[in-house]
């Protein structure tokens, strides 16, 4: 069986997307390959909800040097490798290349095209495609580039038929991250309780968020709203929803296989391109940086679309059409592909 090795962080400054997308596509190689993740040991990090999955985790102690890191995960890992998988904004060519000791080939999921990289397969899901000419000069000669939503790592729980969109929903759902550091979700609220809000209201956060407490302790009189905290069933969640209010990145291609119409802040520089993109498509309202948005911002947007059922509908049909088929296997279908290429 082979041997596969993600490097991915998680903590509350970075969030959880690049753990959750790592774990989607070490879900479905699994039953081909072992899996292991080696990750750094930072506040809000996720190795015990990896290991919950089913997966061995080494930790690494912080504050190392990319070198430092290669070195540590090449002690720790031990063994060779078919593919060491990385996903981390922090990392480049020079971890790339301290752990090919350990790894026949390596894969780099990015979204930034704006760093160095010495890999083999190399994926950004939300990449269009005049960014290929960027990652070629990024990227060694023969690497093979994995771009757009063709190849988005979605769970398999979006593509359930049980999951099916709910017409008749008059559910809000707010969702600004696994960890949400600043606290937008409470930005959030205050704004539909300006607009005497009744509907029911889904917030999802993260086990790892600093607010979970705060806030529902702040907001436990408010029976519209009904928390979810690390859940498992977010498509559920989405294809029961009238509409999201929530952040770009990743979660912009799950509300789009959910034919979820957002009204969407985004909460890092990497989002903002393709949350300008999605609303020129008419798949969302994008009120720009989260920092920037004030409470009147997000309830003006909230009543302008509540009620206009037309213009929601537009958006379903907009939001539908951009996430064509569940990529992941694709992806693996290109991991295996590479891996036989490698045996010849």
């Amino acid at each position: 069986m082979k041997r596969v090795l993600f490097r991915v962080d998680a903590s509350s400054a970075i969030g959880s997307g690049h753990v959750m997308r790592c774990l989607t596509l070490a879900k479905k190689i699994s039953t081909v390959a072992q899996c292991y993740f080696i990750c750094e040991r930072l506040p809000g990090s996720l190795e015990e909800f990896i290991e919950a999955q089913g997966f061995s985790v080494y930790l690494l102690p912080a504050g190392l040097s990319q070198i430092q890191q290669a070195e540590r995960t090449i002690r720790l890992a031990g063994e060779k490798y078919d593919w060491v998988v990385i996903d981390h904004y922090q990392l480049d060519i020079a971890y790339e290349s301290g752990i090919r000791a350990i790894a026949n080939r390596v894969m780099v999921i990015d979204d930034l095209a704006n760093r160095e990289h010495d890999c083999d397969l190399l994926l950004d899901q939300g990449a269009v495609e005049s960014t290929r000419l960027k990652y070629r000069s990024l990227t060694p000669e023969g690497c093979q580039l994995l771009l757009g939503v063709n190849y988005c790592l979605l769970r398999e729980e979006f593509f359930a038929k049980e999951n099916a969109y709910h017409n008749e929903s008059d559910r809000l759902l707010v969702s600004l991250g696994g960890s949400d550091p600043h606290n937008y979700t409470d930005k959030v609220i205050k704004a539909l309780l300006s607009i005497k809000w009744e509907q029911p209201v889904d917030i999802v956060l993260g086990g790892k968020s600093p607010w979970n407490q705060q806030l529902q302790a702040e907001y436990a009189d408010k029976t519209f709203i009904h928390w979810h905290i690390q859940c498992d069933y977010m498509a559920s969640l989405m294809r029961g929803a009238k509409l999201a209010i929530g952040a770009g990145g990743s979660s912009h291609l799950e509300r789009c296989i959910s034919a979820l119409p957002a009204i969407v802040m985004t909460v890092a520089e990497n989002q903002e391109q393709g949350s300008a993109d999605l609303a020129g498509l008419n798949v969302c309202i994008n009120l720009g940086k989260a920092e920037l948005v004030n409470e009147t911002c997000i309830s003006a947007a909230i009543t302008e679309l509540w009620n206009n059922d037309k213009k929601l509908a537009s958006m379903r049909r907009s939001a539908a059409a951009i996430v064509p088929e569940n990529g992941v296997n694709k992806v693996v279908e290109a991991i295996l592909g590479l891996s036989k290429s490698n045996e010849c």
